[in-house]
């Protein structure tokens, strides 16, 4: 596992060095020494799984505000997916925009997320299958949606998205500027 990029300095793609054979694959999720390195300090406290079995699949823009607010470690096992997140730390340079990056299980990538952020994912594969480490446990409270299609965000998302499949609570997320008006005044 190595750093690749850094995107507005905090955004921190990884590459992995994945170990194949004929009965699989191995690679190195996370490691201390390498998240200190990059200066990743967060203690990873809940991990979830994500399958999404259809191409399309559209999975956000979610965020947890306040004290549990969550920093994500993502990666991919299986299939394919654009992964997009959007800065909301109102005091950054970079406020307001946003990155994407194609994460696969071929790919050897993995990304860290501030906690700052918004996140979602459109799979590009069916069959997708993303893991990710969450420095704060869920809290159904604290989640809010933004809708991924904001006029004001512009997110490309490299699909068309009148074609997502998506989840009630994504189809009805609210606008950026109401999300930053409610949440950060």
């Amino acid at each position: 596992m190595k750093i690749k990029e850094k995107i507005f300095d905090e955004v921190v793609v990884f590459e992995q060095k994945i170990h194949r054979d004929d009965r699989g694959f191995f690679f190195e999720m996370s490691k201390s020494s390498l998240l200190k390195e990059a200066e990743i300090f967060e203690t990873f406290n809940q991990t979830n799984v994500s399958f999404s079995s259809l191409k399309k699949t559209l999975r956000g823009l979610h965020t947890q505000v306040g004290k549990h607010a969550q920093a994500k470690l993502l990666s991919v096992v299986s299939g394919s997916i654009l992964d997009v997140f959007v800065n909301i730390d109102r005091t950054s340079k970079n406020f307001g925009l946003w990155g994407a990056v194609q994460l696969d299980a071929n790919a050897e990538k993995s990304i860290y997320i501030p906690p700052h952020y918004l996140h979602g994912f459109a799979t590009l594969a069916p069959n997708s299958t993303v893991i990710y480490q969450c420095s704060a446990e869920y809290s159904p409270e604290h989640e809010r949606t933004v809708h991924f299609a904001d006029p004001d965000l512009t997110i490309d998302w490299g699909l068309d998205h009148h074609e997502f499949h998506l989840s009630v609570k994504d189809k009805s997320g609210a606008s950026f500027k109401d999300f930053v008006n409610e949440n950060f005044g």
